[in-house]
């Protein structure tokens, strides 16, 4: 087995190699790798909310100029207002709750 520079890296690949099966693999499951928001994604959230560029980003709560960056793909969406677009993508009557909010 090879080294790493990190004793606790060198522990869990010990413990891999030393398992079972799958029983004893459950605690290295891979956790879900969290991502941001694509333009493509921001664009079809707003299309079926039904709303304009300015209504959106008012419900996100964020500047116009700050939501057309991230539509245009100039800047890269944060995780935070990623999960609320996925989320209004999903259930478009969430963007009226928070219009509300």
């Amino acid at each position: 087995m090879t080294k790493t520079l990190d004793p606790k890296i060198d522990r869990a690949l010990k413990n891999m190699a030393l398992a079972k099966g799958p029983k004893d693999l459950k605690h290295f499951t891979a956790r879900k790798v969290q991502t941001f928001a694509t333009a493509a994604e921001i664009r079809e959230a707003r299309r079926r909310a039904g709303e304009s560029q300015r209504e959106f980003s008012l419900t996100l709560g964020v500047t116009l100029r700050q939501y057309q960056s991230w539509e245009q793909d100039w800047r890269i969406c944060p995780l935070w207002a990623s999960k609320m677009i996925r989320l209004i993508a999903k259930k478009p009557a969430f963007a009226k709750t928070l219009k509300a909010a």
